[in-house]
């Protein structure tokens, strides 16, 4: 955190807080004239755990469930749900790829339980199994459901005070 630059800053916030404040800003125009619907805003785990080494990227996703609460406050007379998703750690190719660039491979059994597997499933998350509740947050089978932040993380929120 103290080696972090305006820089820096400026670039994790504009990239994962500021980008979802602006794509809203002129969709939910869009979405009120056509009746209302739905945004899932993707935010992560580590936006109510924390983790050594990551507060700038840490914060800016606290950040987008603040902004999701407020928004489903401010936005559900025009029939706009306003829901987040906080994966928890998900093998994806973004991270076998990053690997692949370092010169190292990912074992992809991470996915299935190991001792030092993060969360109480003690595993990664494989991306289907954060698409498939973003869908659902999207659907009409979630009606009711505003202001929601649902983790999809392996358990891995529910360790909170035991992680370290």
């Amino acid at each position: 955190m103290t080696e972090a630059t305006l820089e820096s800053w400026h670039h994790i916030t504009t990239v994962n807080l500021i980008s979802v404040g602006l794509v809203s800003k002129h969709l939910i125009p869009l979405m009120a004239g056509s009746g209302g619907g739905s945004i899932v805003n993707i935010s992560s785990a580590n936006g109510v755990v924390g983790r050594p080494g990551m507060a700038l990227y840490d914060a800016t996703k606290a950040g987008v469930l603040g902004l999701t609460r407020s928004m489903a406050c401010d936005h559900a007379h025009q029939n706009i749900r306003v829901n987040a998703i906080l994966p928890g750690p998900t093998l994806t190719d973004f991270h076998k790829n990053l690997a692949k660039d370092e010169g190292r491979e990912i074992d992809p059994r991470i996915t299935e339980p190991h001792e030092q597997g993060p969360g109480i499933q003690r595993r990664q998350g494989r991306p289907e199994e954060i698409a498939h509740p973003v869908v659902f947050l999207a659907s009409d089978d979630a009606s009711f459901i505003t202001g929601a932040c649902l983790a999809p993380d392996g358990g891995l929120s529910a360790l909170s005070g035991r992680l370290g």
